[in-house]
């Protein structure tokens, strides 16, 4: 049984950075081994827009929209193990989050980065 590596991390909504408070809305998850860079992310915000007083929920699809569209990007080259074996710029999701996401001040926040293994399907 082979098993492919991966990593991941939550990606989490702060709504004031002074607070502190998080939800999480999604998650992002990279595989070099498998060529493979996913992302799903909650864009329903009823629940953000009941913890969060003022919330605005078309901001939030605009934002998480602009982040999935970016790690789109990096999906629909002919083969993503190219981008993994031409340019060594993805190892972990932390490369993933550098290159869609650089300036992590924003609403949006990254989990720490977590690891596993996973079977191949025959």
């Amino acid at each position: 049984m082979n098993k492919i590596p991966y990593t991941y991390c939550l990606i989490k909504y702060m709504h004031d950075p002074k607070v502190g408070e998080m939800l999480n809305i999604g998650v992002l998850l990279s595989s070099p081994a498998a060529s493979f860079i996913g992302i799903r992310m909650n864009r329903h915000y009823e629940r953000l827009s009941k913890t969060f007083a003022g919330f605005d929920g078309e901001r939030y699809r605009g934002i998480t929209d602009g982040i999935e569209s970016a790690v789109q990007r990096l999906q629909p080259r002919t083969d993503v193990s190219e981008l993994f074996q031409v340019s060594d710029k993805i190892a972990t999701v932390e490369d993933v989050i550098n290159i869609i996401s650089p300036d992590r001040g924003l609403s949006i926040q990254f989990g720490p980065i977590l690891a596993g293994l996973t079977r191949v399907r025959n």
